[in-house]
């Protein structure tokens, strides 16, 4: 019967339609699946910090620049887990700050199996400015381009449901649920994410974790697929490809299974980005406590 539910869940998530994909993917999104599905909440340990921060083309000006900073514990007496999630987004003329109070409630299942259902309240300002604004004719001719730095506030919610066995993990977020814009005249776009992750055992100490992630919005989907090396739970490494877009290439280290540092770099498959926009950084930190 939960099994049918977590369907019916994911089913759901997915027919929601949309208008124009607005959130940022990070390259090593297994440290931050919070930010773009609740329900996934207080999964990786029962106190959890975690911090990716994306410089993309740098050299560009005004390029897009985000940072994610989450904070979860989970409490086991109640099948419960809450979140706080911070999240800077520059990306041109256009900068967005969000915060999110995120909650998931996990239903343990027979032979270490779990489904969760989460949902983030979330509250976000967005700011447009044209103090960088180069055009051809008179910006100020164009009512759709803000005269001067506007900042809009807006409530919206994010909603998830997850699954975990001992090797898989499988989850359906969906971000910006009312498409909340408040007053500003640009739309907000509703988000739904796919990811599905399974452990294979190479050994007493290797690991290998294919992992995928569908980022859709219905008018563009982004499908991301990403192989992960674990040694002795301590060292791991990585490599991902974005359908269209680029190779990643990630590494990094968990201290006794408490504290991870990490870095990606993303090689994209055109030329011409290579050539003109700049290089593309991830980093990676993250606290695990239990």
């Amino acid at each position: 019967m939960l099994n049918k539910l977590f369907i019916l869940g994911c089913l759901t998530l997915i027919s929601f339609s949309f208008k124009a994909q607005q959130d940022a993917i990070y390259s090593v999104f297994w440290n931050n699946t919070t930010v773009f599905n609740p329900a996934t909440t207080g999964e990786q340990s029962k106190y959890f910090f975690s911090n990716n921060t994306r410089d993309q083309w740098q050299g560009t000006n005004n390029n897009p620049f985000n940072i994610n900073s989450t904070l979860e514990w989970r409490v086991d007496t109640i099948n419960s887990a809450f979140g706080l999630s911070y999240t800077y987004e520059q990306l041109g003329l256009e900068t967005s700050n969000f915060v999110a109070l995120n909650y998931s409630y996990h239903i343990d299942l027979p032979q270490n199996q779990q489904i969760g259902f989460g949902i983030a309240p979330t509250f976000a300002t967005k700011s447009f400015t044209t103090q960088n604004f180069v055009a051809i004719d008179n910006p100020a001719s164009d009512p759709s381009i803000p005269s001067t730095q506007q900042t809009f506030q807006y409530f919206d919610l994010n909603v998830g449901i997850s699954y975990v066995s001992e090797k898989l993990k499988a989850g359906v977020g969906t971000t910006r649920l009312l498409e909340s814009n408040g007053s500003s005249p640009y739309t907000n776009a509703r988000h739904t994410y796919a990811t599905i992750s399974y452990e294979l055992e190479m050994g007493n100490k290797l690991k290998l974790i294919p992992q995928a992630l569908i980022a859709t919005d219905y008018a563009s989907t982004a499908y991301s697929f990403l192989l992960l090396a674990k040694y002795n739970d301590i060292v791991w490494l990585g490599s991902s490809y974005r359908k269209d877009a680029f190779f990643g290439f990630m590494g990094g280290v968990d201290f006794a299974k408490k504290f991870r540092i990490g870095y990606n770099y993303d090689f994209y498959t055109d030329s011409y980005i290579r050539t003109n926009f700049g290089a593309t950084h991830e980093f990676v930190l993250a606290v695990m406590l239990n």
